[in-house]
């Protein structure tokens, strides 16, 4: 368990070799708009959060890897 505070920093976007990121059971509220730049991210885990809605990037990349 970490406490992001609701929200991750969006530095996280830097992280671009990054392939798994489990944020579950982190209280998280929020997706930073910076995760869409990860490219390579293949398995994103974020359950037991509160999440209100996934930055518009997110959501598409998400799609783009369900199509895929």
């Amino acid at each position: 368990f970490s406490d992001f505070g609701g929200m991750l920093p969006n530095s996280i976007g830097d992280l671009v070799s990054l392939i798994e990121l489990d944020l579950s059971f982190n209280q998280i509220r929020n997706l930073p708009d910076s995760l869409g730049a990860l490219e390579n991210l293949q398995v994103l885990k974020v359950e037991n959060n509160p999440l209100v809605i996934p930055p518009l990037e997110v959501a598409e990349h998400t799609l783009e890897a369900v199509k895929e």
